[in-house]
């Protein structure tokens, strides 16, 4: 990964892009994000995420990303999801510094990392899950490749080479027995799993 490819707009900037393409002003704050850039809008009635994607990420890629938010709301009405914003000039991507710009509806709530473990947490998981797999049945094969080999949760395998680099020998002996399982009880299986 390049540098130069990891979007790093300031805050001023950010807010003269948002003003610029989209007409909304507002209070910004950053988001985590990996490789791309992420910020909160807060507007007096509404806020939004805005999205600055990394120059690695191809227009197909992207633009695969915002048809399947259109698709999902069309064909998982009872999920919330959020929404594609269009510009001033109707377009959900546009391109500033070589940089793919856009903006989504912000859902409220919590991130599942800092939710309490519950059986109604993980029912509720199961059960969005499976309302989104059957949402994505029909969705236009041809699908866009686009994320590294690595975040591919269908391909956990390739990060245990990686194994070797975690320092710390307790975590490290954690994700070897994970993958022992995973190779004994889970891998062998897969070929027989629908895929979403």
């Amino acid at each position: 990964m390049q540098l130069d490819d990891i979007p790093n707009f300031d805050t001023q900037s950010l807010a003269r892009l948002v003003l610029d393409l989209y007409g909304i002003e507002g209070e910004i704050s950053p988001l985590v994000s990996y490789e791309d850039q992420n910020a909160l809008i807060k507007t007096q009635e509404a806020k939004y995420v805005l999205k600055i994607a990394n120059r690695k990420w191809s227009r197909e890629f992207l633009q695969a990303q915002t048809d399947v938010l259109g698709y999902l709301k069309i064909n998982a009405p009872d999920l919330a999801f959020p929404e594609a914003v269009e510009t001033l000039e109707e377009k959900t991507i546009s391109y500033v510094d070589g940089f793919a710009v856009r903006l989504l509806t912000y859902l409220e709530g919590d991130l599942l990392t800092n939710t309490p473990r519950t059986p109604e947490i993980y029912q509720d998981v199961g059960r969005f899950l499976g309302q989104f797999s059957k949402a994505m049945q029909n969705y236009p094969s041809g699908s866009v490749e686009g994320s590294d080999e690595l975040w591919k949760l269908d391909n956990v395998m390739a990060c245990k080479a990686y194994l070797g680099d975690v320092a710390d020998k307790e975590v490290r002996d954690q994700f070897e027995r994970l993958y022992e399982h995973y190779e004994k009880n889970i891998l062998p299986r897969l070929p027989r799993l629908r895929k979403a």
